[in-house]
């Protein structure tokens, strides 16, 4: 299993705070993925000083096919 990134480990009220200019959906589970596989695909990014993990256009892709919606196979027709 791939090790907790470190602003996991921190208080997530701090980690809120930061994000409060940005907008963002912080999933603990994600339909079509497995944790290991999205993470070691994903990009490590800082966004206002705070790490974050971006999943890779290939788990995004995985994600909208599992999920089905209609919105998310709409989504599906505009990512390159």
């Amino acid at each position: 299993m791939a090790p907790v990134p470190e602003f996991a480990k921190h208080d997530l009220t701090e980690l809120s705070q930061q994000m409060r200019k940005i907008e963002a959906n912080l999933l603990t589970k994600v339909s079509g993925l497995e944790f290991d596989e999205a993470y070691h695909s994903s990009e490590s990014i800082v966004v206002d000083g705070a790490p974050a993990r971006l999943l890779s256009v290939q788990s995004l892709r995985k994600a909208k096919i599992a999920a089905g919606r209609h919105r998310d196979l709409d989504d599906l027709e505009h990512l390159s």
